[in-house]
């Protein structure tokens, strides 16, 4: 009897299902053996991969850890950095300052030198400084000019200045007068000192005139035993602006 029959048997109710057990028990024993064999293997198989998720989450755990710690390191180095680099900043500026201290007292001691100790120099009324300094509005300069007198002598060192700039207009030559320019009266133009003076102003350039040079001349005319006398100085228009 085949097992088509026995089936067939056990669904008609001629065995019990005990009976069919026994007439089956070999080919029931090889299938629970192979479904525990399943199971254990699945068991297995779900361990492991439950151990090597765990395995991945320790690594991503410490791979977290190690960003977290890497990046406080970073965050600490710059800001280091950045008080080094403000600390380096202000030491900068605190030496350009006293440089610009040091130059000026300089400056300062070689003037007054001059005017005290002139028989260091050579004698009459002389261009010790003029300077010009662009300003915020375009084509705007401010001007100043220093005259001292070299000569030991209580007597006024009297004249008049003449300035004037130099350079093109639309391609053609031109020259201004830059004592017009900055509105000074014949007055304002005129000097009258022992030791120095200062003459400032202001002017604005006409639109399209190129700046090339500018003359200073200072003017002393005849008096009493006294000859009349002059001095000039030349400077180019980018040493004016270079010495701001």
């Amino acid at each position: 009897m085949n097992d088509n029959d026995n089936l067939n048997r056990f669904r008609n109710g001629t065995i019990s299902f005990l009976q069919w057990v026994r007439d089956h028990r070999k080919p029931l024993l090889g299938v629970w053996c192979a479904l525990m064999v399943g199971l254990m293997i699945g068991e297995f198989g779900k361990t492991s991969l439950f151990n090597q998720l765990n395995g991945w989450q320790t690594q991503a755990d410490q791979g977290a850890t190690t960003q977290v710690r890497l990046e406080s390191q970073i965050e600490g180095l710059t800001a280091e950095l950045q008080v080094e680099q403000a600390a380096n900043a202000a030491m900068q500026q605190e030496m350009v300052a006293h440089l610009n201290e040091i130059y000026e007292q300089r400056r300062e001691l070689t003037f007054y030198r001059k005017i005290m100790a002139p028989e260091k120099e050579a004698s009459g009324v002389v261009i010790d400084e003029f300077g010009i300094s662009a300003t915020a509005s375009a084509g705007f300069f401010r001007f100043r000019l220093v005259l001292m007198q070299l000569k030991r002598s209580k007597q006024f060192a009297k004249g008049a200045i003449e300035l004037r700039i130099e350079g093109s207009q639309t391609g053609e030559p031109a020259t201004l007068n830059l004592a017009e320019l900055a509105g000074l009266t014949d007055k304002q133009q005129k000097f009258s000192f022992r030791y120095f003076q200062e003459i400032e102003g202001a002017f604005t350039l006409p639109e399209g005139f190129v700046p090339e040079r500018v003359e200073i001349r200072a003017s002393l005319p005849k008096r009493g035993s006294r000859k009349a006398s002059s001095t000039a100085k030349m400077y180019t228009w980018q040493q004016l602006l270079d010495n701001t």
